[in-house]
């Protein structure tokens, strides 16, 4: 899992300093790939919303952070991000 998260943060940074929409693309489904294979890590979830890919879907950052809780993950990032997500969503049910 290092490894991944590793090659993960390397890949977030090349996008940041590059700015390329085909890199930023690439970077989404990889990560995401990596995530349906079974690494599930509240880092994926954060580079993700970091990068800009729940902008225009609050709900799937809700969805995967209500499967980060389902995996028995508690970081108080987690709070957080529902907290910033039920500011901006007042009407999403509580978990």
């Amino acid at each position: 899992m290092e490894q991944v998260l590793r090659y993960l943060i390397t890949q977030y940074i090349k996008c940041k300093i590059t700015k390329n929409e085909l890199d930023k693309d690439e970077f989404y489904s990889e990560v995401r790939q990596y995530q349906s294979d079974g690494y599930q890590h509240i880092f994926c979830t954060v580079l993700l919303e970091r990068m800009g890919y729940y902008q225009e879907n609050v709900m799937g950052l809700w969805e995967d952070l209500n499967q980060l809780w389902a995996d028995g993950c508690y970081s108080p990032y987690l709070y957080l991000y529902q907290a910033m997500i039920l500011l901006q969503e007042p009407d999403l049910p509580e978990h």
